[in-house]
């Protein structure tokens, strides 16, 4: 998140993330720590990259592959 601080410190002005934390990096980092909210990379092969704040994540196997066409 580090990384990101700049964006962060900006991005309390429109509500996100929603803590109240106003702009400072560390009181954002333990209200998420308190809620359990986990931030986690995206990164694909088609340029595609980022981050997600979440409260849960559940991974999920297919049962049969995807269909693509």
């Amino acid at each position: 998140m580090r990384e990101n601080e700049r964006l962060l410190a900006d991005s309390w002005r429109y509500g996100w993330p929603p803590f109240e934390y106003r702009g400072n990096l560390d009181l954002l980092i333990e209200a998420l720590k308190a809620s359990a909210v986990r931030a986690y990379a995206i990164g694909s092969s088609y340029g595609l990259s980022g981050w997600v704040l979440a409260g849960s994540c559940e991974r999920v196997a297919r049962g049969e592959p995807a269909r693509v066409g």
